[in-house]
């Protein structure tokens, strides 16, 4: 996100990134016939709630129209970075993989 709506989350009283992801993981819900309905749930994260590995067999045995928590606090990750140009943020999914990428930190 940019440092803009960095500034705006802590003056709303998320004034660690903790907390802000503690809040993500509570409110970023779909209904669970929504999160399976996705070529990427079905062909990687179905796998693992037959074989009743957790999160993933809570979500594949809720009821479709029940709202389910579509990420874990550990699989959510605040990264503050731009140039105080552009106002914007979004939750989306994605995988870190060591060697692909780097901390911003090293770019600098």
């Amino acid at each position: 996100m940019d440092p803009i709506v960095a500034r705006g989350f802590v003056e709303l009283g998320f004034d660690s990134k903790d907390k802000l992801i503690e809040w993500c993981a509570r409110n970023a819900r779909l209904t669970a016939n929504e999160y399976w309905d996705n070529q990427w749930t079905q062909s990687v994260l179905k796998a693992r709630g037959v074989a009743g590995i957790e999160p993933y067999a809570s979500r594949l045995a809720a009821d479709p129209e029940e709202l389910i928590e579509i990420y874990t606090e550990d699989e959510i990750k605040i990264v503050v970075a731009g140039g105080e140009t552009q106002g914007a943020w979004k939750i989306f999914g994605g995988v870190h993989r060591p060697g692909y990428s780097s901390p911003i930190d090293v770019w600098r």
